[in-house]
């Protein structure tokens, strides 16, 4: 088959004399095929060739309609269809891909490398707002990257609280197996409360202060309004959503933050754009602090309470029981992860565990033993000081009261 270049030329070189024997050995065409194309005054015309079946062709609609409603990238698409039985490479997807997409320029930025074990970044933002219990809620995700190794470690909240924040911060640590020797953040009130030009004048906020002196690393905070000074994590944020998070179906928080750790486990084992290497490998390059010999740091957030009558105090929309005898009094709450103890003129009068979600009472049998006892007494004694006081009553053996007082009891009883 010849295209229509070829067959001018042959026509012109046998109107020139050439021989269609010459032409043949010239052009490597068989004599046959030179004689038809110079007697034949009509130019070649071909039929388009029928596409190669592609073992894309399965999936091309699949991937259309991911493309089109999420944007999805087309690492986080290869694993879809790859569950779906999938078998052809990537670089076939992304060319088919690639078009599909509506690109939009970008401001340049400058890329700073950082050495082993000097430096993480972190990003704590809302990342949209989802459906919690029959409200709408913000969800925030919690991002930190090892500025050298690219390893990554994400997980979700919808409580923004600094207590929840240093948590999650101390979760990274335990999935690093230790930390840099300085974190970049941005500036949130989780973090610092007045930026000042002169670092030691900064005001951080003062549990984030314990914790990064307590752990011995030295916190950064980002120019203001400029994320990209921290480009690492801003890029992982972005990897979340478009890799992980958009199209998501998941059952609940457990469930939500399980996956998006077997997705870190699956980021951090695979070939690094940049970097060109595997972040797992070049972690243990990292030389991170090491958290093996030094006790766990305990988050403590503190309340201020005042004990009900009924004896129970309450916290985060629970209700716990403490001794009877300290009703009406003030009581600071220590609060942990897993336990709360209730303080009474700087004493710890009862623990508690802490009971999830909203609506509970936590009631403990001993704190009320005696209490009936001493309501049934004050009780006696409030009806006898009534008969003493009524007129024409017989004369009975009277006694003190403070016979009644031996008792050692002052209140009563309330109903509810």
């Amino acid at each position: 088959m010849i295209d229509t270049g070829e067959w001018w030329m042959l026509r012109e070189r046998y109107e020139e004399g050439v021989s269609i024997s010459a032409l043949a050995k010239e052009t490597g065409y068989d004599r046959k095929t030179v004689r038809k194309y110079i007697h034949n005054d009509d130019k070649p015309v071909y039929k388009p060739r029928e596409p190669e079946p592609s073992l894309l062709d399965p999936y091309k609609d699949y991937i259309k309609d991911r493309v089109a409603k999420h944007d999805l990238m087309a690492t986080r698409i290869l694993r879809e269809i790859r569950k779906q039985g999938y078998r052809g490479g990537y670089t076939i997807l992304q060319e088919y891909i690639h078009p599909l997409r509506i690109e939009h320029p970008q401001e340049a930025v400058y890329r700073y490398e950082t050495k082993p074990g000097v430096q993480a970044q972190v990003d704590f933002d809302p990342m949209c707002s989802i459906m919690v219990d029959g409200q709408l809620k913000k969800l925030y995700c919690f991002s930190m990257i090892l500025s050298f190794s690219r390893y990554r470690f994400t997980q979700f909240t919808v409580d923004a609280c600094t207590e929840k924040f240093l948590g999650l911060l101390l979760e990274g640590f335990r999935y690093f197996n230790g930390y840099p020797e300085e974190i970049l953040f941005d500036n949130i009130k989780q973090v610092v409360l007045k930026r000042t030009l002169r670092y030691e004048d900064i005001e951080w906020n003062a549990m984030f202060e314990d914790l990064f002196k307590f752990h011995g690393f030295k916190p950064r905070l980002c120019k203001p309004r400029r994320p990209e000074t921290k480009g690492k994590v801003e890029n992982q944020v972005k990897l979340v959503w478009n890799d992980f998070f958009k199209g998501l179906e998941y059952n609940g928080f457990p469930d939500l933050n399980g996956k998006v750790l077997g997705w870190c486990d699956e980021v951090n084992s695979r070939l690094h754009r940049t970097t060109h290497a595997i972040p797992r490998d070049r972690l243990k390059e990292e030389g991170l602090t090491s958290l093996t010999g030094k006790p766990p740091y305990q988050i403590v957030r503190i309340l201020y309470r005042k004990i009900s009558r009924d004896c129970f105090v309450s916290c985060d929309g629970n209700r716990y029981s403490v001794p009877w005898k300290n009703a009406g009094m003030h009581a600071r709450l220590l609060i942990k992860e897993h336990d709360i103890k209730v303080e009474v003129a700087g004493h710890v009068v009862c623990e508690h565990m802490l009971r999830a979600g909203r609506g509970a009472e936590v009631r403990t049998k001993e704190h009320f033993d005696g209490l009936l006892a001493r309501i049934r007494a004050q009780n006696i004694r409030t009806h006898m000081l009534r008969v003493m006081k009524l007129p024409g009553v017989p004369d009975v053996e009277r006694r003190p009261l403070s016979i009644y007082d031996t008792l050692n009891f002052n209140g009563g009883g309330i109903d509810g």
